[in-house]
This record gives structure tokens, C-alpha cells and sequence, in this order.
């Protein structure tokens, strides 16, 4: 159920994010506009965090309920350490960030205009805010699934959705 939820915030993050950069490139929003770069990568980064914790729970690096299968891992039949799942969304979210980066370069490439003076800091300001996103995902997906843990564990109780009133 959790996998299936990563997917589906990636692949509606990312939609919407993908959607709205290609209705700014149509528009030359981008030129007229030059902040709206800042908040698309945010909001991608949060994508690309969500879609990095899906690809490594299916492939099994990271199981989304924080057992650590490997025998070779050292922490093999407990729980993976927090920062560990940091790193792996922060190197994900890179690794789409630059891909994506390369992406630009490629499309502007096909114009006729030179980069920008400002096209390397830009390109770090993006990063920036796409590792920012990406570490929202995960402390997203970390206080979510931390709570699950503790009611597997049995060191919480279950939260009731009941819509009657209290002693009733």
C-alpha cells in the first residue's frame, strides 16, 4: 500500500511539474517570468524524492518497512538507519536533477541564443531546490512511516477515524 502511494505522489507531482514547465516553455514564461524556475524545481525535487523511495522499495534496496535484508548490510534484521534513506532520496534526486539539467542544456541547445552568463549559478539554484524538495519528500515519507512502525512495533496504538464525539 505504501509503494503504491509513493507512486502515485511521484507520478502526480512530476505530471503536474512536467505540465506546467511545457505550458512555460510554449508561453516563454520562463524569459518574462524568471522566478517560476525556483518553485517547479521545488516542487519536482518533492517528485523526484517521492519517485526515488518507490524505485528503491520495488527494487528491494530499501524496503519501505526499514528492514534491512541484506545479509551483508550491518544492520541486517533491524531497522536501516534514518540517514540512510536521506542519502539514498538526496543521491536519487540528484541523479534526476542533473539528468534533467542536461535536458535544458539539450533544448537550449536547439535555439539560436548562447547560454546565459548566469546559466551555471542558475543551474546550482536549481539543484538546490531540487535537493530541498526531495529531503520534504522524505521527511514526508520518514514521519508517515515512522508512525507505522511504532504501531507494528506496538509502542503506539492504532489512531481511530471514528467521526463519533468522545465517550460515545
Amino acid at each position: 500500500m505504501m509503494k503504491m502511494k509513493l507512486f502515485l505522489a511521484a507520478v502526480g507531482i512530476l505530471g503536474t511539474g512536467f505540465a506546467v514547465d511545457r505550458y512555460a516553455q510554449l508561453q516563454h514564461l520562463y524569459f518574462i517570468e524568471g522566478w517560476l524556475d525556483t518553485p517547479l524545481h521545488f516542487l519536482c525535487g518533492i517528485g523526484a524524492g517521492f519517485l526515488t523511495l518507490w524505485l528503491v522499495s520495488i527494487i528491494g534496496l530499501l524496503p519501505v518497512d526499514g528492514q534491512a535484508r541484506a545479509p551483508w548490510d550491518e544492520s541486517f534484521g533491524r531497522r536501516a538507519p534514518w540517514w540512510r534513506t536521506f542519502v539514498v532520496v538526496l543521491a536519487g534526486v540528484a541523479v534526476i536533477g542533473i539528468v534533467w539539467e542536461l535536458y535544458e542544456v539539450f533544448m537550449f541547445s536547439l535555439t539560436d541564443k548562447p547560454l546565459s552568463d548566469g546559466y551555471i549559478f542558475d543551474t546550482l539554484k536549481d539543484i538546490v531546490n531540487d535537493f530541498l524538495g526531495g529531503s520534504l519528500a522524505w521527511a514526508a515519507f520518514y514521519r508517515v512511516q515512522w508512525k507505522i512502525w511504532q504501531v507494528e512495533a506496538g509502542l503506539m496504538q492504532r489512531e481511530s477515524h471514528s467521526m463519533a464525539a468522545p465517550g460515545q
